[in-house]
């Protein structure tokens, strides 16, 4: 875990976070704004906002470098590097050939997706990441449709698209099998701390941290739109 070094200068991407429990993203100017933004949503959904300002920067600094963040007292910092960020096409091809090609074992019959039930559960852990990005953002957006393409029918999660932390289709990942999925990531990759690709106990309320998860103990679902934050599309 790390903090923000300085208040006063904007990091890359800017001041942003989005609500684990309920996938709503925000941003602002500041980090004052962005604090007073989140606020009044987790007050509305009973979360809590004890230690507010500082998951905000937990979660900022998970995506920055040691430049913009310090590490905690006693803590390793290891931030998630963006692979989208300066992905080409011939980038991107090589980052989902493992994926591809597992869908297509799909199609013809020689393999499997895991149950309608656990691709969900994975939805809902990515709905609530920040590095959950729409491929209409990345410069490679049309091989990411090329493969979501190749999802079976009814198949489809709302709410997701690419991982920023490896750079392949969220939609493709979340419905096969973790074997698969952890055998197609590249080397030296580093996922948040929450994220269900990291370990075979991969549903979604044991994938999302304790201090995280909704008071009722139960899985978000599809966020609505509240006053001060626009949830994923």
């Amino acid at each position: 875990m790390a903090l923000i070094r300085s208040f006063r200068d904007v990091p890359p991407g800017g001041w942003r976070y989005v609500q684990p429990e309920t996938g709503v993203h925000f941003d602002s100017d500041t980090f004052e704004g962005l604090v007073e933004k989140i606020r009044p949503h987790r007050l509305y959904k009973g979360i809590g906002a004890e230690d507010l300002e500082a998951e905000v920067q937990r979660q900022l600094c998970v995506g920055l470098s040691e430049q913009e963040c310090r590490a905690e007292p006693g803590e390793d910092y290891r931030p998630v590097r963006d692979l989208t960020a300066k992905l080409t096409t011939r980038m991107a091809l090589g980052l989902t050939r493992a994926v591809t090609a597992s869908l297509l074992e799909v199609a013809s019959g020689r393999a499997a997706l895991v149950s309608s039930d656990e691709a969900e559960a994975r939805a809902v852990v990515c709905r609530g990441c920040p590095f959950n990005k729409p491929a209409s953002l990345c410069s490679c957006s049309a091989v990411y449709r090329a493969i979501e393409a190749a999802i079976p029918r009814g198949r489809e999660l709302k709410g997701i698209s690419v991982c920023m932390a490896c750079g392949c289709s969220l939609q493709a990942k979340a419905n096969l099998p973790l074997a698969v999925v952890q055998a197609s990531n590249p080397p030296g990759i580093s996922f948040p701390q929450w994220c269900w690709q990291r370990s075979p106990d991969h549903l979604a309320d044991s994938a999302i941290p304790d201090k995280n998860r909704p008071p009722d103990g139960k899985t978000p679902s599809q966020p609505a739109a509240r006053p001060g934050g626009t949830p994923y599309p």
